[in-house]
């Protein structure tokens, strides 16, 4: 009997972006939201601001910009596994 993975579906986050920079080939200026995978948004450091009142800030602009960023958490490899052993 085959047994099929289930795809954990993690919760996105949130972040104001303090600066303009480009992920992936997607241009994020300032005061966009970028609505990424938790280990994104650790990994962009102090160029976005995750907290709340600075993701309200921007969603209460008129013109208020959010882009999702699409990632998908690559698997171990072999190597990376024996590495640890």
């Amino acid at each position: 009997m085959l047994e099929m993975k289930k795809n954990k579906t993690e919760q996105l986050l949130q972040a104001r972006v303090l600066g303009g920079f480009t992920l992936d080939g997607v241009t994020y200026h300032s005061d966009d939201i970028i609505e990424a995978h938790p280990d994104i948004i650790k990994s962009l450091g102090t160029a976005i601001d995750p907290d709340p009142a600075a993701v309200d800030y921007c969603l209460n602009k008129q013109d208020a910009v959010i882009k999702r960023h699409e990632w998908t958490k690559p698997e171990s490899s072999i190597e990376e596994v024996e590495a640890t052993q």
